[in-house]
């Protein structure tokens, strides 16, 4: 997920709102993944 933190970032500049699906197909990873993801976005520092 750490490769997609900067892409997002960038999205932001020139959007209102930016979307992450995630995938849940098995054993509930994708709210896991998404926690993970929240909480690298709240971190990243450019």
């Amino acid at each position: 997920l750490t490769e997609w933190v900067p892409r997002i970032k960038e999205m932001e500049r020139s959007a209102s709102r930016v979307h992450a699906l995630m995938n849940n197909n098995y054993s509930n990873y994708s709210v896991k993944n998404a926690q993970q993801l929240e909480k690298l976005l709240e971190a990243w520092q450019k």
